[in-house]
């Protein structure tokens, strides 16, 4: 399990997965998604479309993950959404710097859709 520095980012498959009728699925394919270097992919043994498991100390979701050369090694990136703001804690300020530990999820592990994660999120002690 490494640790990394997270990146929260504004992409446009996420904006426009917001954009007209709200479909669950659309949102879920564009937004629980992680992407991290390829160098600590391997040392990870992730490949392009596993499930992974990203945790901090406000809990842990579970998104897709691929690798891209342009993020930085110890760095993983996620798109602005339910699954990346359910890992700030309350009061977090900044879309960066946030520490998380990433694995590989089991096989049986899916990501939750909009509705679940917005649910566990309410039930969490503020």
């Amino acid at each position: 399990m490494g640790e990394y520095k997270l990146i929260i980012v504004r992409t446009f498959e996420g904006e426009s997965a917001c954009i007209g009728n709200f479909d669950p699925e659309r949102m879920t394919n564009a937004c629980a998604r992680a992407y991290i270097n390829p160098v600590d992919a391997e040392k990870e043994g992730l490949c392009d479309g596993d499930n992974i498991v990203i945790s901090s100390g406000q809990g842990e979701v579970v998104v897709r993950v691929f690798s891209s050369k342009e993020v930085l090694e110890g760095h993983i990136v996620m798109p602005l959404g339910v699954w990346s703001l359910a890992l700030l804690p309350p009061g977090h300020d900044s879309l960066s710097g946030l520490r998380v530990k990433v694995r590989k999820a089991p096989s049986t592990a899916k990501p939750l859709s909009p509705s679940e994660i917005v649910e566990a999120i309410s039930l969490l002690p503020l």
